[in-house]
Formats: C-alpha cells, structure tokens, sequence
C-alpha cells in the first residue's frame, strides 16, 4: 500500500464555524437520524465528506447550485466529471437510462468500483451533466460503502462522490482527512454548512481509483483506469453483440 505522503496530524481541540463531526453510530452504518440530518444539509447546499469504497470523498446534492461550486472550489477534479453515486438502479433511473450493455456492466459490478459515463436521460439527468462536468451524460456507480449507500437512500437521489487526493494519492486516513477537510472550509468555503463523517472501521480500503467508462452510442471507451480488471470488463461486453471496445483514453 502506497504511503501518505502527509504527516498525520494532532486533533484540534475544537472545530471552526459551520464545521461538525459526526461519529456514526455503528462501524459501517448512520443511525436513521444521522442520515436525515446530512440529506437535510446537502438539500440546503452544504456538503459532507465521508469515507467511500476507495478513500474519503466529497458529497453534494447535485441539484443545488451552491453545493456544485464548493466542490469545484474545494476540490480538484483534474479534468474529470464529477461522478454520482446512488443507493440502488432505481435511483441511477432518475438521470441515466440503462441499455443492455449497461445492464450487464451494473449486474457484474455494481456494488463495487466501476463508474459508467452514459447518456443522461432525463431533465435531471442533463442538468447534472451541465453541472458535473460529464459532457451530454453522467458518471454513476453503486458503492461498496454502506453509508454512501445510505446517504443516497435516505435522500432517494444521486449525491457526488468527489475523491480527496493528495499529491494524486487517495487519501484514508481520517485524521489526516479531517485536517485537510477543516482546513479547506476555513480557506475557501468558511460561511458553508460541513459535516464529517469519521471512519469506525479498522480496515480502510486501498489506495485505488474506481475504473471510469463510457458507454455511449453502442461503443464501450476507458476514461480513467481503476480497481476494476478492464480485461474482465471487455469480456463482459463481449458477450453483448453490436458493442464495440473503443481506444482508452
């Protein structure tokens, strides 16, 4: 496992302004009262760091403007759309529209680390593309995570999953997180309302990207690599006639 490159640092003694921590109130899972509270902040623009499948990322509602830009000014995408997770496929429905390619992708790996860039099919679903970055679609996956999961469920939407990197390395420390996160809220978003979310669990997952593909107009490309095996993923699409395996990017 690559190193933090960062020291970890010591626990403040006390939080800034419009910044609190929240501690859940099981290893893997918020009480229902915690999760109405974040679905209540991210509905009024604010925005809840939480520790995904792959390390500590950013969530917003994708639908308020104000949570949008602070992931813009709190975060560098690095070129990337902003992916959504959602708790189940009934709520990726809401954006995207699922083919048969797309079908077999989510039935093999959903949950699990592999986002799929396709077509935005619906109002909402080309609104976010607008916001996100993700040119005419919209990056969705289901987590691992089971508060990630939850979070979506609870606000029965899509909310972003926006990774924290340092020096291009994703970040799972939480103590180191959550200076970084207190730090960042004092710098550039002071007056936004922040939850942080702390990791319980003993084992933090590993230091990998999730895998990015677009599947749009019967052709299946690579945008980012990740933890997902592209060459399991091209058997999978394979078995689908009529889709192409497009040059990665």
């Amino acid at each position: 496992m690559t190193a933090n490159p960062l020291p970890v640092p010591r626990r403040r003694a006390a939080h800034p302004p419009n910044f609190s921590v929240m501690n859940p109130a099981y290893v893997d899972q918020l009480s229902v009262a915690q999760a109405r509270m974040i679905v209540e902040v991210l509905r009024r623009g604010g925005v809840v760091w939480y520790m995904s499948d792959c390390g500590y990322a950013l969530g917003a509602d994708p639908r308020h403007p104000v949570g949008v830009a602070a992931l813009d000014a709190l975060l560098d995408h690095a070129g990337h759309p902003i992916p959504v997770t959602v708790a189940d496929e009934s709520l990726a429905a809401l954006v995207v529209r699922f083919d048969d390619t797309v079908r077999l992708l989510t039935g093999k790996f959903w949950p699990g680390g592999l986002g799929l860039h396709t077509k935005a099919s619906t109002r909402l679903g080309r609104l976010l593309a607008r916001r996100l970055h993700a040119k005419g679609g919209v990056v969705v996956r289901v987590s691992r995570s089971a508060i990630e999961r939850q979070i979506s469920a609870t606000a029965r939407m899509p909310i972003t999953s926006a990774a924290l990197r340092v020096a291009g390395v994703l970040v799972t420390n939480t103590e180191m997180a959550l200076a970084i996160a207190v730090r960042l809220h004092e710098e550039r978003t002071p007056g936004l309302r922040t939850i942080f979310v702390r990791d319980l669990r003993r084992r933090v997952p590993l230091h990998e990207h999730s895998t990015m593909l677009s599947v749009i107009g019967g052709q299946v490309t690579t945008l980012r690599p990740g933890s997902v095996d592209l060459s399991d993923v091209q058997r999978t699409v394979a078995s689908n006639h009529g889709v192409d395996w497009g040059d990665a990017t």
